[in-house]
């Protein structure tokens, strides 16, 4: 428990469940009470297990928005496939091939 003055105090929390909890008492003399089963660590430890639990985070969002652009650009490859000019499969799917990958259009010098 970190004393910030007199009368307020700090409490880092870590629970069974892995998430984490900064609590606040005022009046210097409160218990901290645990919302679910868990422990009270130092701030360290605290930090550390927040840190872990904000690279999960990223990494699943990661995951995700790779997850989602491929489902982006496998609509706009079946659209392609069936003969929508590739304005318009962009403008359906929001996807943009990069400049290599993009069907040559009539009249084109590609």
């Amino acid at each position: 428990m970190d004393t910030v003055d007199a009368e307020t105090s700090v409490v880092y929390v870590l629970y069974d469940d892995g998430s984490t909890e900064m609590q606040i008492l005022e009046g210097g003399n409160g218990e901290p009470v645990l919302s679910k089963p868990g422990r009270i660590v130092t701030e360290d430890e605290y930090n550390e297990a927040l840190a872990a639990v904000n690279a999960h985070n990223e990494a699943a969002t990661e995951a995700l928005e790779q997850q989602e652009q491929a489902a982006i650009k496998a609509d706009y490859d079946a659209l392609i496939a069936l003969g929508v000019p590739a304005a318009t499969a962009t403008r359906l799917t929001g996807y943009t091939p990069p400049a290599s990958d993009q069907p040559a259009t009539v009249g084109s010098d590609g």
